[in-house]
C-alpha cells in the first residue's frame, strides 16, 4: 500500500521536474524538485527497511510497532460496493486486506494456525498473540485506517475483523521435509537430514519458526566451565552424550523418530537443579514450560495445550497418576488431543519434548509395560556436593557459555542423525533393568514359583493373589493391588476369567519338573 503511493509520488515529482525545466528553464526550481525526488526515494528506502524487535518482545510491543505503520485508507475507493459507499462489512474486508499487505511489506506477516492461534512474524520468528490481544489490535488498526472510534471498538466489529482475519489468513502448519532449524539471534542454522549437513543463513518467515534463542550462533564457541561441571557431577561420558542429545532433540523431533522421555534421578545437591536452570536459559524462558507429568498426561487445568509450539517441558513432579497411553504418545511425538480454555479441541502436533527431575523414580503403584519401559531414558546423578562448596551463582556464570553449550547440543543432534537413536548409557540401562524388575513383582513371582500358561487347568484369582502377597512380603517386593495383579497377568497373555457363579479363575499351572 505505502510503497505504491510513494512510487507514484516519485513519478509525479520527476514529471514536475521535467516540466519545470522545459517550461522556464528555472535551474533553482529544478534543483528543488530534484531534491524532493531524492527525499522521496530516501523515504521509500527507509520504509522498506525492517528493524526486528528484540527476541522476546511482548505481544503488545509487537502490535505497537506494527501500528506505527498503519495509515488512513479510502474505504469507498477500495471497496467493491456498487453504491460507491462502503458499509461496515466492506470496511472490515478492506481493513484486513490492507493490514495483511502492510504487514507483508514491513516483514511483519500475520497468520492463523489450527486451533485459532494468531501468529505475527516479528522479523526473526512467529510470535503468538492471544485472541483478545488480536481483537484489540485489529480494533486499533481499523480506527487508524479511518473507522470511527465506536465503529472500530464495538465488540461486534472486532469480532467481524477477527473472523475476517481467520478466513483470509488461515494456514496449516507446513514443514519442509528432511530439514530442521535452530533459530539464533544472528540467523538460522539449517540442518539437512538427507545430506547430513548444516548451513547458517539469515532469518526467513517461511521457516515457520515460533522462537528465537537469546544468543548468537558461533560455531567456534567453547564452554570450558560447563564441561568442567559435567565432568565433576556427571563423569560418565555416555550419560553426558545422552543429556546433550535430549537437549538438542526439540529442534529435530519431527525428522528423527525417537521414543523417549528423559528423567534425571538423584538426591539433592547433585547438579540437577543447575542443569534445569541452564536448559531453561539455553532454550529460552518463553520456550520452556514447567508442568508435572500428571498435568500433561491427564490435561489438568488445560495445561497440555500450553505445550503447543513450545520447545520443552522441564518438570520436577512425577507420580503414579499419569495416563500411560498419553505418556507413550508424547514420548514418540505422536499427535495428541488438547484444548485450551475458551478454545476448541485440537489435535496437537507441534508440542514440547519432555525432561523431568526427580529424587525417586516412580516409586508408586503404576502399570509397568514393555512399551512404557522402552520410552524412558534415565540419567543418574550420584555425586553430591558439600553445602559449603556450592556455588550459588554457577548457573549465572554458565549462562555466558550458552553459544558453546549449544554447540555441544548440535554435536548431540549430529549423533542422533548418524545413529538414528539415543546413545545407550550402560549405567542407566542397568539401573532401569533392575528398577523395572523390582517394580514389576508379577514377573518375579511367576518365574520363582514356576507358573506357566495353562489351557484348561486353573486356580482362583484370590488363591493365586494370596500366594503372590506372601511372595512379595518374603522378598521385600512392591505389593500390587489384586486388580493390578490381574491386569499384569493378562498382559502376559494369561487368561483371567469369571467361571459362572464361581470367583474369577486364572488359567495357570505349575511347570512340570519331569
Amino acid at each position: 500500500m505505502h510503497k505504491e503511493v510513494l512510487q507514484m509520488e516519485v513519478t509525479n515529482n520527476i514529471i514536475d521536474t521535467a516540466n519545470s525545466i522545459n517550461s522556464d528553464n528555472n535551474v533553482e526550481t529544478a534543483k528543488d524538485m530534484i531534491a524532493s525526488v531524492t527525499e522521496s526515494i530516501a523515504q521509500i528506502e527507509q520504509e522498506a527497511e525492517v528493524m526486528p524487535l528484540p527476541t522476546y518482545s511482548k505481544p503488545e510491543e509487537l502490535c505497537a510497532d506494527m501500528l506505527n505503520s498503519i495509515k488512513p485508507v479510502d474505504f469507498n475507493g477500495l471497496s467493491d460496493n456498487p453504491k460507491g459507499k462502503a458499509n461496515i462489512d466492506d470496511k472490515v474486508v478492506v481493513c484486513i486486506d490492507q493490514l495483511l499487505e502492510c504487514c507483508e511489506f514491513h516483514n511483519r506477516e500475520i497468520t492463523i494456525r489450527e486451533g485459532g492461534y494468531i501468529l505475527m512474524y516479528n522479523g526473526k520468528f512467529w510470535q503468538l498473540l492471544s485472541t483478545e490481544e488480536a481483537k484489540n489490535f485489529l480494533g486499533t488498526v481499523a480506527e487508524k485506517m479511518g473507522l470511527s472510534h465506536t465503529e472500530a471498538n464495538f465488540f461486534s466489529s472486532k469480532e467481524k475483523l477477527f473472523k475476517q482475519l481467520v478466513s483470509t489468513s488461515f494456514q496449516k502448519d507446513q514443514k519442509k521435509k528432511h530439514t530442521s532449524y535452530i533459530n539464533f539471534q544472528n540467523g538460522t542454522l539449517v540442518i539437512n537430514h538427507r545430506k547430513n549437513t548444516t548451513i547458517f543463513r539469515e532469518h526467513r518467515a517461511k521457516d515457520g519458526l515460533k522462537y528465537c534463542l537469546s544468543y548468537d550462533y558461533d560455531p567456534k564457541a567453547d564452554c570450558p566451565k560447563f564441561k568442567a561441571f559435567l565432568d565433576q557431577m556427571l563423569p560418565d561420558e555416555e550419560a553426558q552424550y545422552l543429556l546433550m542429545e535430549h537437549i538438542g532433540r526439540p529442534f529435530v523431533k519431527d525428522e528423527i523418530p525417537l521414543e523417549a522421555i528423559l528423567f534425571l534421578i538423584g538426591d539433592g545437591l547433585n547438579g540437577k537443579s543447575v542443569i534445569y536452570q541452564i536448559v531453561r536459559g539455553l532454550l529460552g524462558e518463553a520456550n520452556v514450560t514447567n508442568y508435572s507429568l500428571e498435568d500433561v498426561t491427564k490435561n489438568k487445568n488445560y495445561c497440555r495445550a500450553k505445550l503447543n509450539y513450545k520447545l520443552l517441558n522441564y518438570g520436577s513432579d512425577i507420580n503414579d497418576k499419569l495416563d500411560i497411553d498419553v505418556f507413550k504418545k508424547m514420548a514418540s511425538n505422536e499427535p495428541i488431543p488438547a484444548r485450551d480454555i475458551y478454545r476448541s479441541a485440537i489435535e496437537m502436533k507441534d508440542y514440547a519434548c519432555q525432561i523431568y527431575n526427580t529424587n525417586v523414580f516412580l516409586d508408586t503403584n503404576i502399570e509397568l509395560t514393555d512399551g512404557f519401559e522402552r520410552r524412558i531414558n534415565l540419567i543418574l546423578f550420584l555425586i553430591k556436593v558439600a553445602k559449603e562448596k556450592i556455588n550459588i551463582r554457577l548457573a549465572e556464570e554458565l549462562a555466558e557459555e550458552y553459544s558453546g553449550i549449544m554447540n555441544l547440543a548440535v554435536e548431540g543432534i549430529k549423533r542422533l542423525m548418524t545413529n538414528g537413536k539415543f546413545t545407550e548409557c550402560q549405567a542407566s540401562e542397568k539401573f532401569k533393568k533392575e528398577f523395572f524388575s523390582e517394580a514389576n513383582p508379577t514377573t518375579d513371582f511367576l518365574e520363582t514359583k514356576g507358573y506357566v500358561v495353562a489351557q484348561t487347568a486353573s486356580i482362583t484369582l484370590q488363591s493365586l493373589y494370596d500366594e503372590f502377597k506372601m511372595h512379595c512380603e518374603a522378598n521385600c517386593l512392591q505389593l500390587l493391588s489384586c486388580n493390578m495383579f490381574s491386569r499384569q497377568l493378562r498382559r502376559k497373555n494369561i487368561r483371567v476369567e469369571k467361571d459362572g457363579s464361581r470367583p474369577r479363575v486364572v488359567f495357570i499351572e505349575k511347570r512340570s519338573l519331569a
